[in-house]
């Protein structure tokens, strides 16, 4: 029976488990932030630390935009007020669950943030260790 033998192929891009922070956005309000650019193939939005004002109102909307092409949605990402209440009790299942995944990097992007009874956000982009 012919043996396998499996190789890593040059070049390897397999998402690696350890991220580290290369750029964070904090802040109260609604608004867009600069242009930021990510030379890596892959990232991780983290918008795990966001703190309502209060529990019965609570929007964000998070639009991550193609800089090159500002009719281009990358991704939109909405938290109401259930989400946040349904992640209040148990804030390491939020910090899983809220972490969103590119695969399409080597690009720069920008990002509009609308808030509503927000009493704080902290959005971090993490990028794989091994690039940094």
């Amino acid at each position: 029976m012919p043996k396998a033998e499996l190789k890593t192929p040059p070049g390897d891009q397999r998402p690696d488990a350890e991220m580290v922070t290369y750029a964070v956005i904090s802040d109260r309000w609604s608004g867009t932030t600069k242009i930021l650019h990510i030379p890596f193939p892959y990232w991780q939005l983290d918008y795990s630390n966001i703190e309502p004002l209060n529990e019965e109102l609570p929007r964000i909307n998070i639009q991550v935009m193609d800089a090159d092409n500002p009719n281009r949605f990358i991704r939109s990402i909405s938290l109401i007020h259930t989400d946040f209440r349904a992640y209040k009790e148990k804030p390491e299942l939020r910090e899983k669950q809220w972490t969103e995944t590119f695969y399409e990097g080597h690009r720069s992007y920008y990002f509009v943030i609308n808030a509503r009874c927000i009493k704080s956000y902290t959005l971090e982009i993490k990028v794989p260790k091994k690039y940094v």
